[in-house]
């Protein structure tokens, strides 16, 4: 899913976080649930993932399956980004339908952002956008791009000429 939010970790009421989520993202094509993952990160820093699931689909998986947790595959960008970023740093993640962006400053997550999209062009905008947006310095920032697909591939060559450091 697209629609996810970031919310303080202290928030773990479901309600509370979906009145949040729900004032934060417009409303849904279909009915969706509205999931909460908490995950701390390798700095130490603890956050709420708050995300929506396609309400048939869960419903299918229950009761199917019966007991399952779900994690939002930004977790795992986070972790590594967090992992991996130094300073101030912008990591990337794309793959034919998304990309994933994720902005640390001093090793600190202060941004998330999932686009779908699946032309370079736009890739390379988003990636300049918030570059330019969080006002990180083509000199001394950093910019990780994650993965090895073709999509990636192609971010960082297009994005290699105008940031200084970008690191695979």
């Amino acid at each position: 899913s697209t629609r996810v939010v970031i919310l303080p970790p202290d928030i773990t009421d479901l309600e509370q976080a979906s009145l949040m989520y729900r004032s934060t993202l417009c409303e849904p094509t279909a009915p969706e649930e509205v999931m909460l993952q908490p995950l701390t990160l390798p700095t130490g820093q603890e956050v709420m993932l708050c995300f929506g699931f396609d309400h048939e689909l869960l419903c299918f998986l229950q009761r199917n399956f019966g007991e399952l947790s779900f994690e939002h595959h930004l977790a795992t960008l986070l972790i590594e980004g967090a992992r991996m970023a130094n300073g101030n740093c912008l990591v990337v993640r794309c793959d034919t339908q998304f990309l994933e962006l994720a902005l640390f400053r001093q090793k600190r997550l202060q941004l998330i952002n999932v686009y779908r999209t699946s032309r370079a062009e736009n890739r390379s905008f988003y990636v300049m956008n918030t570059w330019i947006q969080d006002e990180l310095d083509q000199l001394t920032d950093y910019l990780l791009v994650l993965g090895s697909s073709t999509e990636c591939l192609q971010v960082r060559a297009s994005l290699h000429r105008f940031i200084k450091h970008v690191y695979a």
